[in-house]
C-alpha cells in the first residue's frame, strides 16, 4: 500500500519471516525507536532492513522499518515517494 501520510516505509515482522527475506537480509538496529500511528499510538520498531524491490523492470533498494503488527503488511511511505521523485495527483474535489 502507498501511504502519503506515512513518513517511512513499513513492513510487518510476519511478512519479513514468511517471505524468506530474513535468509538474505539481516534485520539491523533501527535509528528510529518508535513511530506514531494515525490514531496517535506509539508503535515500537523492531529493526530495519534494506531490500531490493522490483517494480516493472526497475529494481530499487528500499529501507523498511519492521514492526510487530500493522494494519497493512507493507506500507510504502513518503520516503519512498521522495526518493523515487513520485508525482501524486489527488485531483480536484
Amino acid at each position: 500500500m502507498v501511504d502519503s501520510g506515512a513518513s517511512i516505509c513499513c513492513l510487518t515482522y510476519d511478512i519479513f519471516k514468511r517471505s524468506g527475506l530474513y535468509r538474505d537480509h539481516s534485520l539491523m538496529k533501527s535509528d528510529i525507536k518508535s513511530a506514531e500511528s494515525v490514531d496517535g499510538t506509539l508503535m515500537q520498531i523492531m529493526g530495519k532492513v534494506t531490500i531490493p524491490m522490483t517494480i516493472c523492470r526497475l529494481t530499487l533498494n528500499q529501507t523498511f522499518y519492521v514492526f510487530k503488527k500493522l494494519n497493512q503488511s507493507v506500507i510504502l511511505g513518503r520516503d519512498f515517494l521522495k526518493d523515487q521523485k513520485a508525482w501524486v495527483d489527488f485531483g480536484e474535489d
